[in-house]
Parts: C-alpha cells; sequence; structure tokens
C-alpha cells in the first residue's frame, strides 16, 4: 500500500514538473506577420505566422540555442561511431519491391547530404553492418 501511494505521489510531482509552464519564452510577433493575420491571403496558415518555431512550439532557451546555433550533435564517445564514417547495410530485397529498394537508398542519400556519414552495400569482410528487412 506505500509503495502504491509513493508511487502516485511520485506521479503527480512528475506530471506538474512537467506539465509546468515556459516562463516568458514566447517570442513576441513581427509587425508583417501581425497584418498577415489581419489579411489573411489564400494559402497563409495561421499557425505559421505566430512567431513560434514552425508555427507553434515554444522552445526552452537550451532547445533555441541548439537550434539557431546549428552545429551537429553526434555521439562523442568514438567506440560508438562507424569507422570511418561509413555504414556498410544490406537491403534483404526479397522483402522490398524495386521501387521500395531504390526508395530507401535515395533516402540514404539524403542522409549523406545532411550529415557526416556515409552509406555503402555490405561486404563479406564487414561483421558490422546496417540490415534493413
Amino acid at each position: 500500500m506505500q509503495t502504491a501511494v509513493l508511487l502516485a505521489l511520485l506521479l503527480v510531482a512528475l506530471t506538474a514538473v512537467q506539465g509546468s509552464p515556459l516562463k516568458n519564452r514566447l517570442r513576441p510577433n513581427t509587425p508583417e506577420n501581425i497584418a498577415r493575420l489581419r489579411n489573411p491571403q489564400p494559402g497563409d496558415l495561421a499557425e505559421e505566422l505566430s512567431g513560434q518555431f514552425e508555427g507553434d512550439i515554444v522552445l526552452t532557451e537550451e532547445q533555441e540555442d541548439a537550434i539557431l546555433r546549428g552545429k551537429r550533435n553526434g555521439l562523442i564517445s568514438a567506440a560508438k561511431r562507424w569507422p570511418n564514417n561509413v555504414v556498410p547495410y544490406e537491403i534483404v530485397e526479397e522483402h522490398f519491391t524495386p521501387e521500395q529498394v531504390a526508395y530507401i537508398e535515395l533516402g540514404l542519400r539524403t542522409l549523406e547530404q545532411r550529415s557526416c556519414l556515409r552509406f555503402r552495400r555490405r561486404q563479406p569482410a564487414d561483421a558490422l553492418f546496417l540490415a534493413l528487412f
């Protein structure tokens, strides 16, 4: 019984902490957006004119700094990285159509463009690889 009461109190405390509002994090809207909100044009979405991140997201200072800084956030531990940023992969093609395989590979190329990782097909000597099935 005591354990159940303690767990319930802990749950209430966590909810209160996680649900507390962010203080003074609302960004003021721009005069241009306010004018567009007063006279919306076809295709204008009000939520995108709020002045907040992506229209409706209020960020903490830490989150805003991380996004605006634009730096990558990767693993610090070298032991958990792919050697030379190269990720061997294997697509179990009998589980996918040729169009799906092409789409997966397009996704890998997109990841290459937006990160420091490089993807290549698995070779027999690769003990560690990404398996897509």
